[in-house]
């Protein structure tokens, strides 16, 4: 009994319906023709504020549905017509029954929105339509009837009705729990369903067989007129980006932010997508200690660079000192050698005076021995009496004399020879002397010669000191090259777009890993665009640069642009024996997106006076013929005649045409109709003879 309760307790809040006022506004519709059609309608709008004033420079935006039977209708924009308060805008009614328009206003007051019921085949210029219904009774009878049933049960079968158990902390929190969801789910339907959008269950009970009411069939017509018209022949064409630009990575990471899809409009510079490239942080900071690393390699090579200038002069210096030994020695071993030439001399002239002194001695020794005899001569004669004592003592006197001068002469050749032992000491000690210089001069070139080694050794460290502080400056700038890649690697995590244009492909998703060139998005350039058609090889050399041509789009085969031929394929494919003939189109409005399929009209012939109707009133018919005869085809078209007495309407009737060569949009009319004729160009689909059709002017087409 509690979950009938609680079922009492939710009824009421299931029929409650949207708010009736647009807010401070009030909304008039009519519509155009003023009888709702099943099909296309233009409906008009009246906004006035609470003074009955019309409101101008509001935001007005209007969808016109089936009640709980979407079929994919969207809200669009209503535009101001000029007139105070007054906008219009399309809509297409799709089958028979009663719709809800739905306005929404925003202006300077602010902003509601207002409900307004219709009915297909009810004219909405009888009567003012109130802003919305008024809220259902109904789900509050209901439940107030199931809980009078609830109390009659409990009392015949003997229950009393606990108030404390029905509302108790489960019972409470279970009401507030489906509250909850509910409200999520009108939430998320409300904010996250796609406008239009119908459920499986109204998609299932949707019925598109039901025909029109008589009378309402709504058509868009043409008129027939006798205009310029000169031969021209369609081919197929596709259209194409005017540039086409693969948008890659740069850098290796995981997209975590790519918003555009097929069909997204971008700008150049514009980040279409973000990659995380957390990774490349320490990459960064190892570079930049590299770089740090390598310059103080500059500082310290630098520094040996010019230990090593030092080193070189300071050799330098003492290889001029080593230089002045050598000189000095030179100079030790030529005074020596002049000694010992001295010495030598010295001997010579010693052992000179040793010859003079043994000659003198030898002949004072003569003397003396003579002097000697004839003393003992002189003493037998001194003694005989022969001779006086005065001539014996003077002949004693010279044998003394003699005696004296032999010891002399022997001591000269004594002091004779001392000279000659000291000279040859001294031409000894000079040899020694020369020895001695000689090798100190040995010595000396030694040192030299060494410390020439140790100079060149000074200037070798000097240059390759040098050619270190080269290394490590070309280290540097390899550290601070890769600083900059690797800054600029943590740059590109953000992708942008190179040009103006339209995502054609979406290659990648977030979350993907990607690496350097690969392709994220495919971007089109779309204003201009490029339309290239196929054109037969036989008929490819009467197209000319500059030619005007037609072009028409597969989904508006009622409307067309001119544009002028950019280019004209030099060869022809060998398959297809077709070349490519291509025009220029501004596409301000992004009506052609590269890959649609589109019709290219060239003129091929000169222009003359012709019957001429859209190409998209042409209808076909196969009919059989004999057993000979083959199947042929019949062309017609549905021709309006006006009904008499009722403004608006057409009687539409079949009529068999005989057709010219077409021009792009245009055909030329051979038979079957005159100048002036009125022919069903839109809506011919389901029409039968003697039907009744719905026009307006502003359905009208001009044949261009």
């Amino acid at each position: 009994m509690k979950y009938a309760a609680l079922f009492v307790f939710l009824l009421p809040a299931l029929g409650i319906c949207s708010p009736g006022q647009a807010g401070p506004y009030r909304v008039e519709l009519t519509t155009d023709p003023a009888v709702v059609p099943v099909g296309k309608a233009t409906i008009d709008l009246f906004v006035t504020d609470a003074a009955k004033h019309p409101v101008e420079g509001a935001e007005v935006r209007a969808i016109a549905q089936m009640p709980n039977m979407a079929m994919g209708e969207t809200e669009q924009k209503a535009v101001p017509t000029g007139v105070p308060g007054h906008y219009r805008m399309s809509q297409s009614f799709s089958m028979e029954g009663g719709y809800e328009a739905k306005v929404a206003v925003k202006g300077p007051a602010g902003g509601g929105t207002a409900v307004i019921p219709l009915e297909t085949g009810k004219s909405t210029a009888s009567h003012e339509q109130e802003a919305s219904p008024a809220p259902a009774l109904w789900p509050w009878l209901l439940a107030i009837a199931v809980l009078a049933v609830v109390v009659v049960r409990m009392r015949k079968t003997g229950q009393r009705l606990r108030v404390g158990a029905v509302l108790n902390r489960q019972v409470l929190s279970s009401v507030l729990l489906l509250g909850a969801v509910a409200a999520a789910c009108f939430y998320a339907i409300g904010h996250f369903r796609r406008s239009g959008s119908m459920t499986p269950i109204e998609a299932q009970t949707m019925n598109m067989d039901m025909p029109p009411p008589e009378g309402v069939a709504p058509v868009t017509l043409a008129m027939a007129k006798t205009e310029s018209f000169g031969a021209t022949a369609t081919y197929a064409g596709q259209a194409v980006g005017y540039e086409e630009i693969d948008v890659s990575a740069r850098t290796t990471g995981v997209i975590v932010w790519m918003p555009g899809y097929v069909g997204t409009s971008v700008k150049k510079g514009e980040v279409v997508a973000r990659l995380d490239t957390t990774q490349l942080g320490p990459q960064v900071e190892s570079q930049r200690a590299m770089v740090e690393s390598a310059r103080q390699g500059v500082g310290v090579a630098k520094s040996e660079s010019l230990q090593a200038e030092a080193m070189i002069h300071q050799a330098e210096s003492e290889l001029g000192q080593f230089q002045g030994a050598v000189e000095e020695a030179k100079a030790s071993v030529a005074a020596a050698k002049d000694d010992q030439k001295a010495a030598r001399a010295d001997v010579v002239a010693a052992q000179a005076d040793v010859r003079d002194a043994e000659a003198t001695a030898s002949s004072a020794q003569a003397n003396q021995r003579y002097w000697t005899q004839e003393l003992k001569r002189e003493t037998s004669l001194l003694a005989a009496g022969a001779v006086s004592r005065d001539e014996y003592e003077k002949e004693k006197a010279e044998g003394a004399k003699a005696d004296a001068a032999a010891r002399q002469a022997n001591e000269g050749i004594q002091g004779a020879q001392a000279k000659v032992e000291a000279a040859q000491a001294r031409a000894q000690k000079a040899d020694s002397m020369v020895v001695v210089a000689q090798r100190k001069i040995d010595q000396a070139q030694s040192a030299l010669m060494a410390h020439h080694a140790h100079v060149l050794t000074a200037k070798a460290e000097a240059s390759s000191a040098k050619q270190k502080v080269g290394q490590a400056q070309t280290g540097v700038r390899q550290a601070e090259a890769g600083l900059a890649g690797t800054t600029a690697q943590a740059a590109y995590a953000e992708i942008r777009a190179e040009s103006d244009g339209v995502i054609t492909q979406r290659i990648a998703s977030p979350g993907s890993l990607v690496a350097p060139g690969q392709t994220l998005l495919r971007i089109a350039r779309v204003e201009p665009i490029r339309v290239q058609a196929n054109v037969p090889e036989a008929e490819l050399a009467q197209v000319r640069v500059g030619m005007s041509v037609s072009i028409l789009h597969r989904g508006a085969p009622s409307s067309s642009v001119t544009a002028r031929v950019s280019s004209v394929s030099p060869s022809v494919d060998a398959t297809s024996r077709t070349g490519i003939v291509e025009a220029l189109l501004a596409n301000k409005n992004h009506a052609y997106l590269p890959g649609q399929f589109v019709s290219m009209a060239v003129p091929l012939g000169a222009e003359s006076k012709r019957l001429v109707i859209p190409a998209a009133a042409i209808q076909t018919s196969a009919s059989s013929g004999d057993a000979v005869q083959a199947q042929k085809t019949t062309s017609f078209v549905w021709l309006a005649v006006p009904s008499a007495g009722r403004d608006g309407q057409f009687t539409v009737t079949r009529t068999p045409v005989v057709l010219g060569p077409a021009a792009g949009e245009r055909v030329p009319i051979l038979s079957g109709i005159k100048e002036g004729d009125q022919v069903v160009v839109m809506g011919a689909a389901g029409l039968d003879e003697g039907q009744t059709v719905t026009f307006s002017e502003k359905d009208s087409v001009v044949i261009r």
